[in-house]
C-alpha cells in the first residue's frame, strides 16, 4: 500500500507541470531582462529582449498596444508594438513566476509626428509657376520638404501652416508626376503627388470681333494658311482655310459688312474623342477662356436647345462650344457680348396712357405733356384701327406713337404704343460684332417690374408680363442710334 501511494504521488507531480514551474520553490527562481526600459518610435514594430532566468516564468502586460509573443524560450521575450496614432504613451510588460512580478519593462511610445496637407494629389498647368497647398493639421513645425524629381523646387519656408513650391516649365511634350515628401527628421510624414499638364498650345481662328475682312487674311496669311474657298453669301462672306495643327485641318469665317460674326475650328479626324476633347479645352482654359453652362444647340442642325459646356473670354468677348456635326466635329467661335461700362436706364419702364383710352383722350394728354400731333408721319389707319403720332422733342423721347383699335377690332380703343427715344443707350449697349444688346441696367428694371425675357423677333428683344408686352430694338436714323420702344398688350 505504502508504495502504491508514492507511485501516486509521483505521477500527480510529472502531469500537475506549468510553464512558470520549476524545480526550485518559485521563491527562489531569478529572472533578470537585459533591459527594463526601452523608448520605441511612433512606427509599429517588433522587438526583443534577453532574459536570464533560472526557470520558467511568464509574460502580462498592462497595453493592449503590446502584443506578447506566444513563441518563448524562457531566454528571450519577443513582443510587437503597434502603430501610435496619439500621443506619448507608456506600457509595462511583467515578468512572472507563480503571479509574483520577478521583473518588469517599462515601454514608451513616441507619438506619431505628422503634418497633414490639404490634398494628397494637385494638378498644376504647364507653365513656371509657385503653388502653395495649406496644412490643415499638424503637430510639429520641424519639417523638410523633399521632391522626386528637380523641376520641383522649394523657396524659404516662412510660414509653417502652408507648403510653397515651384515648378519649371513643361516642355517635355507629355504630362509628368512627381512626388513631395514631408519630412520629420528621416521619418515621412505625408506625401504629396504633382502632375504637370503638358505644354499642348493648339490653332485658333482670328477672334476679334468687328475687325473686317481684310485684317483676317492678312492674319492667316502671316501664319501661311492656305485659303480654300472665299464665297460670296449676299449678306457677307464666308472664308475657308485650310491650316496645319495636330487636331485640326480647316477653320471657317463669316464675315459681314459689320465684321466678323463666327468662326469654326474644324477637326482633322472625326469623331474627336474625348481626351482630344478634354486637351484642347485644357488649352483654352490655358488661354484664358473660362468654363461656363449655357443653353446650345448640340449640332449645327438641332432644333432644341439643351444645357452643355461650353468657353467664354470675357476680355476678347468670345464664346466657344463644341458642336457635335457628325463628319463635321468643330468649335464654334461666336460673339459674348459683355457691358463694358454702366448706363444710365429708366426711372421707371415706359406704359401705355391707359389700356382702352380713346383718340380723345389721348390728344387731351398729348397737349398737357407738349405733344404735337403730326399727321404725315403717323401710321396709316386701316378697318381696325387708327394710328396718331406726337412729336415731342423732350426728356429723351423725340414721339409717341398710338395705335387705337376701332370697334371692328379685338382690342378697342389704345392697345399699343411706340416711343422713339433719341437715346438707344437707355436699354441698350454696342457690341463688337456691331449688334446691340440690352444693358443690365435695363434688363434689372424689366426684372423689377415683372417681365420676363421671351426671345427676338424682327430684332425686337421681346419681355412679357402677363397680357403686357414689352419690346424694343435699336433703330439708326440719319446716322445716329435711336431707341424703338414699344409697350402693348393683348387679350
Amino acid at each position: 500500500m505504502k508504495k502504491f501511494t508514492l507511485l501516486l504521488l509521483a505521477l500527480s507531480l510529472s502531469f500537475c507541470s506549468k510553464k512558470d514551474d520549476d524545480t526550485k520553490n518559485g521563491n527562489s527562481i531569478t529572472v533578470t531582462p537585459e533591459a527594463t526600459l526601452l523608448n520605441v518610435p511612433a512606427q509599429q514594430g517588433n522587438y526583443s529582449v534577453n532574459v536570464t532566468a533560472d526557470g520558467a516564468y511568464t509574460e502580462q502586460t498592462d497595453a493592449a498596444w503590446i502584443k506578447l509573443s506566444p513563441d518563448t524560450d524562457y531566454k528571450t521575450l519577443k513582443f510587437e508594438v503597434l502603430t501610435n496614432e496619439g500621443s506619448d504613451r507608456h506600457g509595462t510588460i511583467n515578468l512572472m513566476v507563480q503571479n509574483s512580478v520577478k521583473a518588469k519593462i517599462d515601454v514608451y511610445q513616441k507619438a506619431r509626428l505628422f503634418v497633414t496637407p490639404e490634398t494628397t494629389t494637385i494638378e498644376v498647368g504647364a507653365q513656371a509657376a509657385e503653388h502653395t497647398i495649406n496644412i490643415t493639421d499638424k503637430n510639429v513645425n520641424d519639417y523638410t520638404l523633399k521632391a522626386s524629381h528637380d523641376w520641383i523646387t522649394f523657396p524659404i519656408q516662412p510660414n509653417k501652416n502652408k507648403i510653397v513650391f515651384q515648378v519649371k516649365e513643361n516642355t517635355t511634350g507629355a504630362d509628368r508626376t512627381a512626388t513631395i515628401t514631408v519630412l520629420v527628421g528621416d521619418k515621412t510624414a505625408g506625401e504629396i503627388a504633382v502632375t504637370q499638364r503638358v505644354n499642348i498650345s493648339y490653332i485658333l481662328p482670328f477672334i476679334e470681333f468687328g475687325k473686317v475682312i481684310d485684317d483676317i487674311k492678312n492674319f492667316e496669311k502671316t501664319r501661311k494658311s492656305t485659303l480654300k474657298s472665299e464665297k460670296d453669301l449676299g449678306s457677307g462672306s464666308q472664308l475657308v482655310y485650310t491650316v496645319t495643327d495636330k487636331l485640326f485641318s480647316e477653320i471657317q469665317y463669316v464675315v459681314n459688312l459689320r465684321g466678323l460674326q463666327k468662326a469654326g475650328l474644324f477637326a482633322k479626324e472625326n469623331p474627336l474623342t474625348e481626351a482630344q476633347k478634354k486637351n484642347f479645352e485644357d488649352f483654352l482654359v490655358q488661354e484664358g477662356f473660362e468654363k461656363i453652362t449655357i443653353k446650345g444647340y448640340k449640332t449645327t442642325l438641332d432644333m432644341t436647345l439643351a444645357d452643355k459646356e461650353a468657353f467664354v473670354h470675357r476680355e476678347k468677348q468670345v464664346l466657344v462650344q463644341f458642336m457635335a456635326d457628325t463628319k463635321a466635329n468643330h468649335y464654334a467661335f461666336s460673339y459674348y457680348p459683355v457691358q463694358q461700362k454702366n448706363f444710365t436706364t429708366f426711372a421707371q419702364l415706359p406704359a401705355l396712357l391707359k389700356k382702352g383710352a380713346t383718340k380723345d383722350e389721348i390728344a387731351s394728354y398729348e397737349q398737357a405733356n407738349g405733344g404735337t400731333y403730326d399727321a404725315a408721319n403717323s401710321p396709316q389707319s386701316n378697318e381696325k384701327r387708327d394710328a396718331y403720332t406726337y412729336n415731342v422733342n423732350k426728356n429723351n423721347v423725340l414721339s409717341r406713337t398710338y395705335f387705337v383699335g376701332k370697334s371692328t377690332n379685338t382690342l378697342v380703343g389704345l392697345y399699343q404704343t411706340t416711343f422713339l427715344f433719341n437715346t438707344a443707350s437707355l436699354a441698350f449697349f454696342a457690341g463688337l460684332d456691331g449688334e446691340y444688346y440690352p444693358t443690365k441696367e435695363f434688363l434689372a428694371l424689366l426684372k423689377n417690374e415683372g417681365y420676363v425675357y421671351s426671345g427676338i423677333s424682327k430684332g425686337y428683344y421681346i419681355f412679357k408680363k402677363e397680357k403686357d408686352i414689352i419690346s424694343a430694338k435699336v433703330l439708326i436714323e440719319n446716322q445716329e442710334t435711336v431707341l424703338d420702344f414699344r409697350v402693348y398688350y393683348v387679350k
